[in-house]
């Protein structure tokens, strides 16, 4: 392919130039193949997005999705920022074919799963709206976001909608994610009596115009305070301060990396924290703080030198940013207390000294590295009850699997092989015979609740032995024979979805 046929596009990219970007996304027609983004450039789309946002007419960018259709490997945030631009100049109509064509086969991206549920649900589209909904809900997203978004107003009465929403459980529960999704501009803060004695508070310092809303002084019944894309030189109101006696979280996004952390909140006695991990450099302890969310770019370096300053938590969130790949390091084994620990984003390798976190009851990895060898180290983990490994394509399972017998609930959702690449067209076709579940499961005799969605097992009678299995997931999974489980729960359609609430 020669490159030089979209030089002029590339160049408007890795300048950040929207108006050239444009104006030469045009020149992406003559290519006889399509052309796979490098990191840097995936990324670069982040950068036209910001310009996109004031553009007083942005179907001039909408016009180049047909275009950007021979460009492969997409940033899901940029995706999710362009599916917004279509939502909030509602031209869903014309731009949907356009948009959809961009979509890569997984998504793991709650901000673009929400805004694709939001698109069916305006196209009237029920059987995609479900679809959607049940990962985005999979995957944590609060019933409430649906219920309280006018988008989604023609389905409220409906069976299927309200059964879903009613019955979700998320595949994992959080007990460490602690930002509340509630924002809007400086006039609703003001103007909004209902929010007085509200519990949460998120500040979004964009969307209040870098301002303080003029009743926050009345809001004393706080117990969480968020506040997002801070910047400094926007100190933080003393008197609101001295009046939270019930502030015990706080979620802090800054609006660039290394903004100093307001050290006035470390005054208070916080059980629970939100984070960038360059944090960590400037607090000497956390002694009540027992949920931490840490957002990373140089974890291998930063839990090095301050693991000890953790010492007290026991549940514990390691998000990887977008355009950064984190290396776990052999520290992490350290954090003896941990209860349970969230992995989430591009994370390559998992230490030997993981085996060291015997107190370890629920561990979740969300990635979206293609590692095909599953972590064995996690085997001897023999105390964990809830496992969830979601994105990772692998071959095989060891047999050693079976020793977490005190397992209640496993997912596997989007892993175990590569049955979901099968109809990839960035990898072309991947023939993938699929397997009978492994030996090993039958001795994970206190299994609740088990999650193979979309993966390569089509034979899965080894499950007879499981006396205590309530639900079973096989959406997308070759399986056929499933009459000898009379007595489980069995979701095998898209847009079923039930959890038990108490495994």
């Amino acid at each position: 392919m020669n490159i030089l046929q979209i030089s002029p596009f590339l160049k408007a990219l890795d300048q950040s130039d929207a108006k050239a970007f444009i104006e030469t996304a045009s020149v992406l027609r003559s290519l006889p193949a399509p052309y796979k983004l490098s990191k840097k450039e995936r990324f670069a789309f982040g950068s036209i997005m910001d310009q996109v946002a004031h553009l007083k007419d942005k179907t001039c960018f909408l016009d180049t999705l047909q275009d950007l259709k021979q460009l492969q490997d997409f940033h899901p945030g940029f995706l999710a920022d362009t599916l917004g631009v279509i939502l909030d100049t509602k031209t869903e109509e014309i731009y949907k074919d356009s948009f959809l064509a961009l979509l890569p086969e997984r998504i793991f991206y709650l901000p673009l799963l929400f805004r694709l549920c939001r698109l069916h649900a305006r196209l009237e589209e029920k059987t995609l709206l479900l679809k959607y909904m049940q990962t985005a809900l999979d995957l944590g997203m609060a019933p409430d976001e649906f219920r309280n978004n006018a988008d989604f107003e023609i389905f409220q009465n409906d069976i299927d909608f309200s059964k879903q929403l009613q019955t979700a459980v998320p595949l994992y529960i959080p007990p460490l994610y602690i930002d509340f999704l509630w924002d809007g501009h400086i006039q609703n803060y003001n103007q909004s009596n209902r929010r007085i004695n509200t519990r949460a508070l998120r500040l979004d310092y964009h969307e209040t115009q870098r301002r303080f809303p003029e009743r926050i002084f009345e809001m004393k019944n706080l117990e969480h305070l968020s506040l997002v894309n801070y910047s400094s030189g926007l100190p933080l109101p003393l008197d609101f301060l001295q009046s939270l006696e019930r502030l015990t979280s706080i979620s802090w996004v800054p609006s660039e990396w290394g903004t100093p952390f307001p050290t006035q909140l470390l005054e208070f006695r916080l059980t629970a924290l939100e984070v960038p991990e360059y944090v960590l450099e400037s607090i000497a302890q956390l002694p009540h703080v027992k949920k931490l969310y840490l957002h990373c770019k140089t974890l291998e370096q930063t839990l090095r030198n301050r693991y000890k300053t953790l010492h007290g938590v026991k549940h514990l969130t390691i998000s990887a940013l977008w355009e950064h790949e984190l290396q776990i390091p052999k520290e992490i084994g350290e954090l003896k207390q941990l209860e349970s620990l969230c992995i989430e984003g591009s994370v390559s390798g998992i230490p030997e000294s993981f085996s060291n976190l015997r107190s370890l009851k629920h561990l979740r990895i969300l990635t979206d590295k293609n590692d095909k060898i599953f972590p064995k180290v996690i085997t001897q983990l023999k105390d964990l009850e809830v496992l969830e490994i979601i994105g990772a394509p692998f071959t095989e399972i060891p047999a050693s699997l079976g020793q977490l017998q005190k397992l209640k609930r496993l997912s596997l959702a989007h892993s175990f092989n590569e049955y979901l690449y099968q109809k990839s067209t960035s990898r072309g076709k991947i023939d993938v015979p699929p397997v009978a579940l492994p030996n090993c499961f039958g001795n994970l005799e206190n299994l609740r609740e088990l999650d193979l969605s979309y993966c390569a097992v089509d034979d899965i009678s080894v499950l007879s032995k499981l006396k205590r299995l309530q639900v079973l997931h096989l959406v997308g999974t070759p399986v056929k024979n499933i009459t000898f489980l009379r007595e489980v729960q069995i979701f095998n359609q898209p847009g079923q979805f039930k959890r038990t609430q108490n495994l």
